[in-house]
């Protein structure tokens, strides 16, 4: 016999507390008059004299008590397990109820099977989805099990998945379909070279492969050049769901040149723990080599720190879904070696940066109201710019140049109004302000500056393709919106 999985597994039992007095029923409520006092005792089906609970409770919460020690019975190998009031007893001011419980047939976890074209491994998911195979089977951890499989971002679900009771054994029957999680998006250009007759080429360039080797491991590569001499690339690899607890690896390196003055080179390695593609809690150590070349100063530094962090993204990036949540929040405490005109010291660095963005408000319809918020502070008595944030373009401050803010500290906070014109479309407004201190020692609420974005978007869908547009302005000091100052924000995901 299979059942369909749903939120939540319904194989709860509802209550109606029946107790007989004389030839009348009562039942059992807020509105009956029974004994302010409930001594309440449960006893196991197999060892009568084995007392599970005894105690004073109120009326009212009664019915809880006994789904709670009922549940202890569902989330330890017996989902049918069942209860019933066996005697009661009132001398007005108090009552003694006697209820049993039957626990029913011992239930194991059995296979993981997975129908559909996905080539998976049935091992990633059982570990993805938390299902040990022979472990005593869990009501609670079954619920579970739609969340975590919405939230799998190698695969799609072609229907919901199934409970199957086979002897003594729980099996999952999981229906997925090949998706395009893999993408390569980008806009390459070409501006003059520093050289006559010669050109640059420009752009932003990535590959993300979410499912290397069908074990769910993830590769990400991101290149960018839009200034001459001023580049970067980064490189991600993750190992997610790599047991049943939820442990996952991730290792990430990066490097940034600006105007070949400032030179900065990362490396973190991290280890998450967590449910599946939902909240992880993260630790991990992090190394940053950096040097800072402009005349008359020479800055060479080297730091580590701890990664403190929690993550959570509800469905994966590069397709149109305007009920995506994701939150990012880490802390990093650290000690830093800084090495300048032959001389050399250590002092503490501390970075604090929140990033997420959610849905605000959706009525019924195709309106969402999206907000966003990005919070970083750095904390240090000796920091250098390379050592800061880098902000602007597409993908964090519209109507602005790619890393054209360097901030110590900064609030970005956005609000965007979107309607989805078709399943395929997205039209959106949007307007973005930024708080920063570019000084790179903290001087007071009176140093920071202030700019502002807005303008319009859309994203199309095509096919295995997503096309994002965005044209935007930005208001800052020195800086008046125009048609001229403008900027055009392109980006294009292509998923196989």
């Amino acid at each position: 016999m299979r059942t369909k999985l749903k939120n939540p597994l319904c194989m709860r039992l509802i209550f109606l507390l029946f107790f007989i007095k004389g030839s009348q029923e009562l039942v059992l409520c807020q509105a009956c008059d029974f004994p302010p006092k409930i001594n309440l005792v449960i006893l196991t089906k197999n060892s009568p004299n084995s007392v599970v609970r005894s105690r004073f409770a109120e009326p009212e919460t009664v019915p809880a008590r006994v789904q709670k020690s009922l549940l202890s019975w569902q989330n330890n190998g017996y989902p049918f397990a069942s209860f019933y009031f066996d005697s009661v007893r009132s001398d007005g001011s108090a009552a003694d109820l006697t209820g049993r419980i039957l626990p029913g047939p011992a239930i194991l976890n059995g296979p993981v099977i997975i129908h559909g074209d996905s080539s998976l491994s049935p091992l990633l998911i059982a570990r993805w989805i938390r299902f040990r195979k022979d472990e005593p089977f869990s009501v609670s951890a079954a619920d579970r099990i739609p969340d975590l499989l919405e939230s799998l971002p190698f695969s799609e679900q072609l229907r919901s998945s199934e409970l199957e009771w086979f002897g003594n054994q729980a099996i999952v029957h999981v229906h997925l379909r090949k998706s395009g999680t893999n993408s390569l998006n980008g806009i390459i250009g070409f501006l003059p070279g520093q050289s006559a007759g010669r050109l640059m080429l420009t752009g932003n360039a990535e590959a993300d492969f979410t499912n290397l080797l069908n074990r769910g491991f993830g590769l990400s590569l991101r290149w960018a050049r839009f200034a001459a001499s001023s580049q970067s690339l980064f490189l991600d690899l993750r190992a997610p769901a790599l047991t049943y607890s939820g442990l996952s690896l991730s290792g990430q390196f990066e490097l940034f040149r600006q105007d070949s003055l400032y030179f900065r080179q990362r490396t973190r390695a991290e280890i998450g723990i967590g449910a599946g593609g939902l909240w992880q809690i993260q630790f991990g150590l992090q190394s940053v080599n950096s040097s800072q070349n402009q005349p008359g100063i020479r800055i060479r530094q080297s730091a580590g720190s701890l990664v403190l962090g929690l993550s959570m993204e509800s469905v994966s990036a590069g397709r149109i879904a305007p009920s995506r949540k994701f939150f990012h929040a880490a802390f990093l405490p650290g000690i830093k070696n800084i090495e300048r005109d032959g001389f050399s010291t250590k002092t503490s660095q501390n970075e604090i940066r929140i990033q997420g963005a959610a849905p605000l408000w959706h009525p019924p319809g195709r309106f969402w109201l999206r907000g966003s918020l990005d919070l970083g502070f750095l904390n240090s008595e000796s920091l250098t710019i390379a050592d800061q944030f880098r902000i602007g373009g597409l993908r964090s401050f519209r109507g602005f140049n790619e890393n054209q803010f360097f901030s110590s500290s900064h609030a970005l906070m956005g609000i965007q109004p979107q309607v989805l014109l078709d399943q395929k479309l997205l039209f959106s407004l949007f307007a973005e302000g930024l708080m920063y201190q570019t000084e790179l020692q903290w001087s007071g609420l009176n140093a920071y500056r202030y700019a502002l974005g807005f303008g319009m978007g859309a994203e199309l869908e095509s096919g295995p393709n997503l096309i994002q547009v965005s044209i935007a302005g930005g208001i800052m000091k020195g800086l008046m919106p125009g048609f001229g100052s403008s900027k055009i924000h392109f980006g294009y995901v292509a998923r196989f």
